[in-house]
C-alpha cells in the first residue's frame, strides 16, 4: 500500500500520516520513520524536534535526507514506512550531491509488501 499525503506548511499532513502508519503497526508494535529533513538552522531544528515529541516512542528513525531509495530497499519488506517529507528529499538532491532519481523511490516503494506513508508540502 502506498500513499500520499500533501498539503502547505503546518496544514497538519504529519497528524494525519501518523494516524494512518498507526493504523498499520506490524506484530512487533513498531513503525519506521524516515526523515530527510537536516537540523541546518534553529527553525528546523524546533520544527524537528516538535515532529519527535507528536511521533512519540512507536516510531524508529532513519535519518535519510538524500538516498531514499537505498534506505527504503535496506529495511524490512513488510514493515509500515512514513517518509517524511518528499519535498526537502527532492530539494536535498537537486541542492546536494544526492542521485536518487523520483523513479528510484518509486520501484523501491513498489518493492515492498508493508505500508508506505509519504508525507509532500504542495
Amino acid at each position: 500500500m502506498l500513499t500520499l499525503i500533501g498539503g502547505g506548511a503546518r496544514s497538519g499532513k504529519s497528524a494525519e500520516s501518523i494516524s494512518r502508519a498507526r493504523e498499520h503497526i506490524n506484530s512487533n508494535g513498531r513503525v519506521l520513520f524516515i526523515a530527510t529533513a537536516e537540523a541546518v538552522d534553529e527553525e528546523m531544528t524546533s520544527r524537528i524536534k516538535k515532529h519527535q515529541d507528536d511521533r512519540g516512542t512507536a516510531f524508529d528513525l532513519i535519518e535519510e535526507p538524500k538516498n531514499l531509495s537505498k534506505a527504503l530497499k535496506e529495511i524490512d519488506t513488510d514493515a509500515t514506512v512514513l517518509v517524511d517529507c518528499l519535498t526537502l528529499w527532492l530539494s536535498n538532491n537537486m541542492m546536494g550531491e544526492g542521485t536518487d532519481t523520483n523513479q528510484s523511490v518509486i520501484d523501491a516503494a513498489r518493492a515492498r509488501k508493508g505500508a508506505t506513508i509519504f508525507i509532500s508540502n504542495e
